[in-house]
């Protein structure tokens, strides 16, 4: 029997990835209560929203959000009244992120690329990052590329913006290959812009992703599991505890990670975490003795530590 990857053979897998992680009913947030705030039929305001502020886990990184009832790879199946799968699984609409304020910000953003076009949208992105003298970048904390020219869009903030690393995380690789294909493969990719595979997981373990042009890979981790899938990875994200010693800002890893290697995403934000955060937890306090996690090597060797602590035999 044949193993090669297809586009049916993943997308097939990924669903069914989705449907296992809700149907383990580990999420709290009504689906009902969260996909109101993103219907269209609401009038928003004209104009981009980009975050400046970060958060916990950012630190002070301009974040550009997308709904991600309208920009991620099934979002025809989340409107009202449909029932999708991956919604209970999707961290982009529960928490923080469910505030009605916040989506409300994130589908302002679409309706902007929407009326404007990727060339406003890119501008007006330009621009903010401009005026508030913004050093780093990080596209879609929440959301995804919703069509190709949105990835144009992205690749113009790239090109005007030739100083500032940008990172995003992406799981329509299906429509980012096939554009990277159309535009002369891997080359047509900005020198500071890495864009980052996220991988599902199934109980076999990470399915395989349609990979041609060699993109880093983001997978995540779901509590119980770290010693299996942590081995896989190159590093382990040393950010997602409730207790970190350092931030998106600081830590750099994801900025610069190379193709072909992976970093490890544990469950968070969840309160089936707290068993884990309190041994990562111990981990970091046991670094801050030696100082804050402030920058890429001392990131990496909390990595490495991290890792290490979970996939020892």
């Amino acid at each position: 029997m044949s193993t090669a990857i297809t586009i049916k053979s993943y997308k097939a897998a990924t669903a069914a990835a989705a449907k296992a992680y809700y149907a383990a009913n580990k999420y709290t947030m009504r689906r009902d209560g969260r996909v109101k705030y993103a219907d269209f039929r609401t009038v928003y305001a004209d104009r981009v929203n980009v975050n400046f502020e970060g958060n916990s886990k950012t630190g002070r990184v301009a974040v550009v959000n997308l709904s991600v009832f309208y920009s991620c790879d099934h979002s025809q199946l989340c409107y009202p009244g449909e029932n999708h799968d991956c919604a209970g699984a999707c961290y982009g609409c529960a928490g923080n992120y469910n505030i009605p304020r916040n989506q409300v910000l994130y589908a302002e953003n679409v309706a902007y690329f929407r009326k404007h076009g990727a060339a406003a949208f890119a501008a007006e992105v330009v621009k903010q990052c401009r005026i508030a003298g913004a050093e780093k970048m990080r596209f879609f904390t929440v959301g995804d590329f919703m069509t190709p020219s949105f990835i144009d869009s992205v690749f113009t903030v790239a090109h005007e913006l030739p100083n500032m690393p940008i990172w995003c995380y992406t799981k329509r690789v299906v429509m980012f290959n096939a554009y990277m294909r159309q535009h002369g493969g891997a080359g047509c990719l900005p020198g500071n812009l890495n864009v980052i595979y996220s991988l599902w997981t199934s109980d076999a373990g990470v399915i395989p992703v349609l990979n041609p042009y060699n993109r880093p890979t983001a997978v995540f981790i779901p509590y119980g599991r770290e010693r299996e899938l942590a081995r896989g990875c190159t590093y382990i994200c040393p950010c997602a505890s409730t207790d970190s010693v350092t931030d998106c800002d600081h830590c750099q890893i994801c900025q610069r990670l190379q193709p072909g290697e992976s970093v490890g995403f544990f469950e968070h934000s969840s309160v089936l975490t707290k068993a884990r955060d309190a041994v990562v937890n111990a981990i970091h306090k046991a670094l801050r003795a030696g100082g804050a996690c402030d920058d890429y090597e001392r990131s990496c060797a909390t990595s490495e530590r991290i890792k290490a602590r979970y996939t020892a035999a």
